[in-house]
């Protein structure tokens, strides 16, 4: 049998309690993984009104579908899928009671990844780490299209791999690359158009 990290045996653990009827075990699994899904969920929702009600919701359909819960991933990763997929679902829904539809974006695509990159070079990883581009780095990352939002969340802030971005979002890896670095090209241009940071512009 593989090893596991001390955390991710401790989740199997909670879990098979939980199954096995301990709704304590559940709950200290939702202790455990409730600021990092409503950190998730908040940069993925528009409507700040919104977060509470669909991480909440996210953590209900997580507890309902433990028992498939194989383990071949992470539970962290597992439930930000489920987080993933519950953001989706309001947002048709709330598409469904405006009665038209919402883009997902300007770019309704499955990203080839053998197409060319984005002549503008990506944002380095060391500007979007700095503290003082931090707020309008928030503020850009916001306006992007959700499958690019999506993938600069999960990585930069959910400290996701490559790997566990694809199954979080049932897309190839090397789509995972493209996606992130036409994301961090896309943020880049919004700072440079601001004149946000200086010295990485030329």
């Amino acid at each position: 049998m593989a090893s596991t990290t001390a955390g991710t045996a401790h989740d199997a653990e909670l879990v098979r309690r939980t199954l096995d009827g301990d709704r304590r075990a559940f709950g200290e699994l939702v202790r455990r993984h409730q600021d990092a899904v409503f950190g998730l969920v908040s940069r993925l929702v528009g409507a700040r009104s919104d977060v509470e009600d669909i991480a909440q919701d996210a953590f209900l359909r997580a507890y309902r579908a433990l028992p498939t819960f194989r383990g071949d991933a992470q539970f962290g990763t597992w439930l930000y899928r489920i987080a993933w997929n519950t953001c989706l679902d309001r947002r048709e829904q709330q598409a469904h009671r405006q009665e038209h539809e919402v883009s997902l974006g300007p770019e309704d695509d499955e990203d080839d990844p053998h197409e060319p990159a984005d002549p503008d070079a990506p944002l380095p990883d060391e500007v979007l780490e700095a503290d003082d581009v931090r707020e309008r780095l928030a503020h850009h990352l916001g306006q992007l299209p959700d499958h690019y939002r999506a993938v600069l969340t999960l990585y930069y802030y959910g400290q996701q791999s490559y790997d566990e971005i694809a199954r979080v979002l049932d897309i190839p890896m090397n789509t995972v690359k493209v996606h992130i670095h036409r994301a961090k090209a896309q943020l880049r241009k919004a700072l440079v158009a601001e004149r946000a940071v200086e010295g990485w512009t030329s």
